[in-house]
């Protein structure tokens, strides 16, 4: 079970990396829409975009997973 839960979190790890900033920009994107700085049309035209760098993001680090080693024990 220690081994099944090491394994997991090391897939999350690989997944999540470099997500960081996205969140981040995400975050801010939403303060200013909150804040009235964007109207609904740019606010989801933004957050749609990020959505998307996001996404190839999380590809890109599934694909890297293939790599030998990374996940190893």
């Amino acid at each position: 079970m220690a081994g099944d839960r090491k394994v997991r979190e090391s897939v999350r790890k690989a997944i999540r990396s470099g997500l960081e900033r996205f969140d981040r920009e995400i975050g801010r994107l939403i303060e200013r829409y909150r804040r009235g700085e964007l109207d609904l049309d740019e606010y989801l035209d933004l957050r749609a975009a990020l959505e998307r760098e996001k996404e190839s993001r999380v590809l890109e680090n599934l694909r890297g997973m293939r790599r030998p080693g990374l996940l190893s024990e």
